[in-house]
């Protein structure tokens, strides 16, 4: 488990998405693909909570949406909702729903509420139907670096998602609320 000043040691050498992501995780207690899935219309602003959809044991939960990360995220949005756009108009809009929801909401697929908030930096085929988009939340072309087992200055240990994870107790969620 990480200390508090190793974890605002982490996040003062981090800026941008990969911020973003180590943000989510330490604040929401969330695992990395989970963080990595969100979804437009999981979050909630107003109640200051994300609904995670498909967790563990496909099981889904509410958890909080840390205030420290409004403002990034609503800029994240911005751009996610200008690439749904481009995408849309170069025949790329689409979105994987699960289940039987393209059949019960017609057209939602290309509706920008059912992308990943964190789309991929390229145009890939979603294996499970076959989509072509930008859409899919595994991008490990700028997810990598904080997910690997990384050093940083005055953090004696490793730091992974894990134990990102681990460090989410009340004792640590100043410092991703900005006290």
């Amino acid at each position: 488990m990480l200390t508090k000043a190793e974890v605002s040691a982490i996040l003062d050498r981090m800026s941008g998405l990969q911020q973003l992501i180590v943000q989510l995780l330490y604040g929401s207690g969330l695992r990395l693909t989970e963080g990595l899935q969100l979804r437009v219309k999981d979050l909630d602003f107003a109640q200051h909570q994300m609904i995670i959809r498909d967790a563990k044991g496909n099981e889904s939960r509410v958890t909080m949406l840390p205030t420290k990360v409004f403002e990034p995220l609503k800029m994240q949005l911005q751009r996610t909702k200008r690439l749904h756009q481009q995408d849309l108009e170069r025949g790329y809009g689409s979105v994987y729903l699960p289940y039987a929801l393209e059949r019960k909401y017609r057209n939602a697929e290309r509706e920008w509420i059912w992308r990943c908030i964190l789309p991929s930096i390229s145009i890939s085929t979603e294996p499970r139907s076959g989509i072509v988009s930008s859409t899919s939340g595994f991008l490990w072309g700028w997810a990598a670096p904080p997910t690997k087992n990384r050093r940083f200055e005055g953090v004696a240990r490793r730091a992974t998602p894990s134990k990102r994870r681990l460090s989410n107790s009340r004792k640590f969620k100043g410092v991703l609320r900005g006290r």
